[in-house]
């Protein structure tokens, strides 16, 4: 069942619904509240694979090869933060992973999706989806998304 706006917005002034931006921003109740969501804004922090036209698989079932990426990310990924009037290219077929702005706290009795949609490109954001778990555990934390340009041209996030 999906929450309508008067829910979200209850659970957010009970508390037991949080939404936090992390800079002077915040998060804006009267602009991001949707009908039935909550408008979410990716970060200025993206990672992209290095040489991923190279790529043929990353075999995650290798346990030791898996550790090894995991305890060394900046061996597969590269991260790019973008200032004020910059912009990331992305190529055709490209996948580049970005977190969100905002923070989430998501009560025991609550569960939540993320995804992604784009204002300007036809890109294809795969959402990251963020639930509770287990019924006796919160979640606390940003959401991930990944973004695949689906075109057969270059797309740009800024």
């Amino acid at each position: 069942m999906r929450l309508s706006s008067t829910d979200i917005r209850r659970f957010l002034e009970e508390g037991s619904l949080k939404i936090v931006g992390r800079s002077e921003l915040g998060f804006n109740v009267n602009e991001q509240i949707r009908p039935s969501s909550v408008d979410i804004r990716i970060s200025d922090d993206f990672w992209k694979f290095k040489n991923y036209e190279t790529l043929e698989y990353l075999d995650i079932l290798d346990i030791e090869k898996a550790r090894y990426f995991k305890d060394n990310p900046k061996l597969i990924y590269e991260q790019i933060h973008l200032l004020n009037g910059e912009y990331l290219e992305i190529k055709p077929g490209e996948l580049i992973i970005t977190e969100t702005f905002e923070w989430i706290e998501l009560p025991n009795f609550l569960s939540a999706n993320l995804k992604g949609r784009s204002s300007f490109a036809r890109l294809v954001p795969q959402g990251g989806s963020q639930k509770s778990k287990v019924k006796s555990q919160k979640y606390y934390g940003m959401g991930f998304l990944g973004i695949l340009n689906g075109c057969s041209i270059y797309a740009v996030a800024y």
